[in-house]
């Protein structure tokens, strides 16, 4: 049996599952009133996940992104202001009780200053690189003071606790950005039930664009859900333009070095590289390049979590059945 880890795009999953129910409860002491949406839907997730390891990678601050784009994400909407979340803590509480429930292992882990794509990325490159080599330190000092700022002040434990030898992981997630990690024994689903686990090949034949080739690509075109605006708006070069210039990472490797040093290594990419020079965009080319590409940011570590109150939880919510 494959020895698989499944991932998770905490946000993006929680998010997906509150578009999916809306549900809502409300507590008759309070007369406070509640999405229940996401935490059934994690619930049913932890339970029907093919995995019996489950990571969910947290969102920190997006200082990172937001220094080079001031406007990056500034355009996510919020939840109708009379109906509240049930808080953070209590969310991965039940989501830990749970997972023990079925006999799974759930853990929480997060990069100070990270968003939960910059976290995976961080975990896929130490799973994918030889232990002996990799860096201890990477973009970021991780000071406990800004950890525990990021997280609601959940206090981090050793990093040992962390495992990272699987045989394969699976990324879930609809973020595209995350696209870019996907190669070998390392894939990634955005369904709706969870059962595809799509390769390089059933990305391209999707998107029409490798998955190496994603940072720059949404370089030139922009990305809506992040609110950023590509290069080329108002530009005539396409979608296809870009499939035809760009084939593989060498011709992504080759196009960089030839902005550096204003060679044409290939013809079929020369109105890219002259529409940068031209509309003095290489500064503006960096800046993105830096925003959409995710490599090792630092080491992830997990965060401390009790899941004690499971059973109190539940019936504080209405989630006895």
């Amino acid at each position: 049996m494959t020895n698989s880890l499944y991932l998770v795009d905490f946000n993006n999953l929680s998010y997906r599952l509150s578009r999916g129910d809306n549900s809502v409860f409300q507590d008759n002491k309070t007369g406070l009133r509640y999405h229940l949406g996401d935490i059934k839907g994690l619930f049913q997730f932890i339970e029907g996940c093919p995995s019996n390891t489950i990571y969910f990678a947290l969102d920190g601050s997006p200082t990172y992104c937001r220094a080079l784009v001031p406007s990056y994400k500034m355009n996510r909407e919020s939840y109708q202001k009379d109906v509240f979340n049930i808080n953070l803590h209590e969310k991965l509480k039940l989501c830990i009780g749970h997972a023990e429930k079925f006999g799974k292992i759930l853990k929480v882990i997060g990069i100070a200053d990270c968003e939960a794509d910059q976290t995976i990325s961080s975990f896929t490159t130490v799973f994918k690189t030889p232990k002996k080599i990799f860096p201890k330190s990477g973009r970021y000092l991780q000071q406990d003071t800004y950890f525990e700022k990021d997280f609601d002040g959940v206090r981090n434990v050793n990093l040992r606790q962390l495992d990272f030898n699987f045989d394969e992981i699976v990324i879930i997630s609809t973020d595209s950005d995350l696209y870019q990690l996907i190669g070998e024994n390392i894939y990634i689903d955005s369904t709706e039930d969870f059962k595809e686990k799509n390769n390089i090949e059933t990305i391209k034949s999707v998107s029409n664009v490798a998955p190496c080739l994603i940072p720059v690509y949404k370089v030139f075109f922009g990305d809506k859900t992040d609110n950023i605006k590509g290069l080329l708006e108002g530009s005539a070069l396409g979608v296809s333009d870009f499939v035809n210039a760009f084939t593989s990472k060498n011709d992504i490797d080759s196009f960089l070095v030839d902005i550096k040093y204003g060679y044409t290594s290939k013809v079929a990419y020369t109105p890219f590289l002259e529409y940068i020079k031209n509309h003095k965009k290489l500064k503006d080319f960096a800046t993105l390049l830096e925003v959409f590409r995710l490599d090792y940011f630092d080491f992830p570590r997990m965060l401390e979590i009790s899941s004690n109150d499971y059973n109190s939880l539940c019936e504080k919510y209405g989630l006895i059945s």
